[in-house]
């Protein structure tokens, strides 16, 4: 399946892309050049970036195809990821350089979805989070680390809510993310994600009582 969707910022990332060297691309962003343009990995899934034609290949009715976000962070990736290797520290998206401004109000990181499936349904979240090829981080209930692009490791956390507390949930990020996306792409990054979480999930189970099933 395809899709393609020009606005002025993202035909100017088709088209640097276009321009630059297969080889500088895959060195750079860990990708594979194939005729016409270049497999990426997006968590569990392989999309074909297609520079020439303006557009992206990927699995039938996945619904990242359709997404602009998806659109925006594949091209900036592939475009702006630098050659440095994963810190191994994770960071919030607060302590990003500019985060802490950036990140609030409307930029805030869209989590409430996350909370509305998987508050109450850690079972959930954790069936999810693994077929997703997530590996598992000591924090909150239940953490899992996903590689989302080849440089972009990505964190996890929920807590679940209970008769005490509510349920809270946190992404975690490399400490060298500013260095790849700008703050805006971190922002489509996680829109991604949390897509992908809920998509993996599908509906809750509805118990006897109306709540989720654990």
């Amino acid at each position: 399946m395809y899709w393609s969707k020009s606005t002025s910022g993202r035909a100017r990332l088709w088209q640097e892309l276009a321009a630059l060297e297969a080889a500088e691309v895959c060195r750079r962003c860990l990708v594979v050049s194939e005729p016409g343009g270049y497999s990426l990995e997006f968590l569990d899934r392989r999309y074909f970036v297609e520079p020439e034609t303006g557009r992206i290949g990927g699995p039938q009715e996945d619904g990242l195809l359709a997404d602009a976000e998806f659109e925006l962070l594949a091209l900036t990736y592939l475009t702006q990821a630098v050659e440095i290797p994963a810190s191994g520290a994770w960071i919030s998206e607060k302590d990003l350089p500019g985060g802490s401004q950036f990140f609030r109000g409307p930029h805030a990181l869209p989590l409430q979805p996350l909370l509305a499936r998987f508050g109450e349904d850690l079972p959930g979240f954790r069936r999810a989070a693994l077929e997703l090829g997530g590996s598992t981080l000591p924090y909150g209930d239940a953490a899992y680390g996903f590689t989302a692009l080849p440089r972009l490791p990505v964190g996890c956390l929920l807590w679940a809510g209970d008769e005490e507390f509510p349920a809270r949930v946190n992404l975690l990020f490399d400490r060298t993310l500013g260095r790849h996306l700008p703050l805006d792409v971190v922002l489509a990054l996680a829109h991604c994600l949390v897509l992908r979480l809920l998509e993996t999930a599908g509906p809750a189970a509805v118990g006897p009582a109306g709540g989720a099933t654990r």
